[in-house]
């Protein structure tokens, strides 16, 4: 006798399940599951409220190793809810009003990277993402040709269509691609737009800035200004192959790329702060050896500290 195929419903309950473990690492899969059809949202959200709530879920064609999720330990059943809760709090905060005029119904989903590791997605035939570690972007189900860059760096490889123009907000930046490809990082209040093919138009604080293959357009929202310079397009996306390229980088702006790519955690002591560097640095997997390179470049001091790796200057710094 052929047993039956899982319901997605089962199929919810199961990853449910598996995600409160203490090892779970499959979220790559899991967010493939949720992303695979609109149904999966809501019944994986479904069966964690029901467990948050006590409720019993009952399992029919599920195998055995399903256990009622009800029966887990409250604090437990906390753990695997909060990824879900995470991403409902993330859609709340922006579903009012950045969609809404491309969606009439927006279905809203979240595809996160872990600092340390990298993604790529296709996005129907049109779309092509690669998300650097440590980042967070929002993409609609009904609409291909919106997106929100929520936290870190990706880079777009975008088909235009004059009639549907693909639009990337970030910040309160909005990135419209005339047949692109780019590369967009957020650092705190400024939002960077790298070109490497094609052409992108960004909008903020009432202003306009076109940019063309070969520039950046830099946006800072706390002194509401767009500013263009030139950017090497062999370096845009160049994180993608595990090396970091910066140019007049500010030393902050710099360690949260080399967090997002280690996955280790960086901290910029105050004296460092307002120095900028320019150079290049291969990531490799030796993160020891990696960390000691960029100190070099830098002519700086780079110290582990706890669980922390403390960029500071080096004690001869004053010295000749």
């Amino acid at each position: 006798m052929t047993a039956a195929m899982p319901s997605a419903r089962d199929e919810a309950i199961a990853w449910a399940i598996r995600a409160h473990e203490d090892n779970f690492e499959d979220w790559d899969a899991l967010a493939d599951w949720l992303a695979a059809d609109p149904c999966h949202a809501g019944l994986y959200d479904d069966a964690t409220i029901a467990a948050e709530e006590g409720g019993i879920i009952s399992v029919e064609t599920a195998s055995a190793s399903m256990v009622a999720v009800a029966a887990l330990p409250a604090a437990r059943r906390r753990a695997y809810w909060l990824p879900t809760a995470l991403a409902a709090s993330v859609i709340a905060g922006v579903g009012g009003g950045w969609f809404v005029h491309r969606s009439s119904q927006p279905d809203l989903y979240e595809i996160a990277t872990r600092p340390g590791e990298t993604r790529e997605l296709r996005i129907g035939h049109a779309l092509r993402v690669t998300l650097d570690g440590g980042t967070r972007l929002t993409l609609d189900r009904h609409d291909q040709r919106v997106a929100r860059l929520d936290e870190g760096e990706a880079l777009f490889a975008v088909a235009h269509d004059p009639a549907r123009p693909f639009q990337l907000h970030a910040g309160d930046a909005t990135i419209t691609d005339v047949g692109t490809v780019f590369d967009v990082e957020r650092a705190g209040t400024s939002t960077l737009v790298s070109i490497a093919e094609g052409a992108v138009r960004v909008s903020a604080s009432g202003a306009t800035a076109e940019g063309l293959a070969g520039q950046m357009i830099a946006v800072d929202m706390a002194r509401g200004t767009l500013t263009r310079s030139e950017r090497d397009p062999s370096q845009v996306g160049s994180w993608r192959d595990g090396r970091l390229d910066f140019v007049d980088t500010p030393l902050p702006q710099l360690a949260d790329r080399v967090q997002r790519a280690t996955g280790l955690l960086m901290v910029v002591a105050p004296a460092l702060r307002d120095h900028k560097a320019t150079g290049s640095v291969t990531i490799g997997s030796h993160r020891d050896a990696t960390l000691r390179q960029l100190a070099d470049v830098l002519a700086i001091s780079i110290d582990r500290k706890g669980g922390r790796w403390v960029w500071s200057k080096r004690a001869d710094a004053g010295t000749s």
